[in-house]
């Protein structure tokens, strides 16, 4: 966690994921990059030629960048001066794609991004830019409502499916365990689709902490409707100071009808989330 990104449209949310990255980068002695991404779309028109629309772009793309500067000096100025490195960076291009190629190119290895929440049809079809850095990120992407205190997340939350195939998700789950000094609750929610027994369920818990080793910990046993309701409703209870996830990263048609409970959950809950792509393994998401 010594890289840390943050994207960066000036709005609160993003604001209040600066804050956090500034906190932990604090901690690990690390740094922070705050990107914003500027994306102006081929613009096309009967009525002027080439040359025209290129010029109008060029001017559409200028503003927005003095714009964006502007905005950055008012950041820097709330800021101060937090003792780490801390630069301002704009790309030019999809939100997505500039992302993608800010991660090699500044060595990135933890994303974090604020999130207000979309729901209904917003959250199906189009899907907050939170939801979609979740879906492609290659590294660990963080999500912030309302930036709490570094020292006060004390639990971290891990919901799973019990699997023992991912050995290198709970390596990254276990370091970020202690970045936090925090307890580890493990998670297991007992749904009407997909129901165990208690003794099997607790059975199984057990050996899953024996084979990842794992070290302060706490195994918990829910019952709800569904995946996402038992997360958020055992979080809200047990006042969780961060929830981890491993997610497949659906993406297409795949995502649209399958969708994403780490997603899901990130968009949805108000103490921080973090998750990480498992791609092709097996896991809980």
């Amino acid at each position: 966690m010594k890289k840390i990104l943050v994207p960066c449209d000036f709005y609160n949310a993003s604001r209040e994921a600066i804050d956090f990255a500034v906190q932990m980068a604090l901690r690990s002695n690390g740094e922070v990059i705050v990107l914003h991404t500027i994306f102006a779309p081929s613009m096309h028109d009967l009525y002027f030629d080439r040359a025209l629309t290129s010029e109008y772009k060029s001017e559409y793309i200028t503003e927005l960048t003095n714009k964006a500067n502007n905005e950055f000096n008012i950041l820097k100025e709330g800021i101060g001066d937090p003792d780490i490195p801390i630069t301002f960076e704009i790309l030019y291009g999809e939100l997505i794609a500039t992302i993608k190629q800010a991660i090699p190119l500044w060595n990135i290895d933890l994303i974090i991004m604020g999130t207000s929440g979309a729901s209904g049809w917003d959250e199906i079809f189009i899907g907050s830019h939170t939801e979609k850095v979740i879906r492609h990120a290659p590294v660990p992407v963080l999500t912030v409502g309302k930036a709490p205190k570094i020292s006060a997340i004390n639990k971290i939350l891990l919901p799973s499916l019990l699997v023992h195939n991912q050995p290198f998700f709970m390596d990254k789950v276990k370091e970020l365990q202690e970045f936090f000094h925090a307890n580890l609750q493990v998670l297991l929610v007992n749904t009407p689709f997909r129901f165990q027994p208690d003794a099997e369920a607790k059975a199984k818990m057990i050996e899953f902490a024996d084979h990842y080793n794992l070290r302060d910990f706490e195994l918990h046993f829910v019952n709800d409707w569904n995946e996402e309701l038992g997360i958020l409703n055992f979080a809200q209870k047990e006042k969780t100071g961060m929830i981890a996830m491993a997610t497949h990263s659906r993406k297409g048609l795949s995502h649209l009808f399958n969708g994403s409970i780490a997603e899901d959950v990130a968009n949805h809950n108000q103490c921080p989330v973090w998750t990480y792509s498992i791609k092709d393994q097996h896991g809980y998401s």
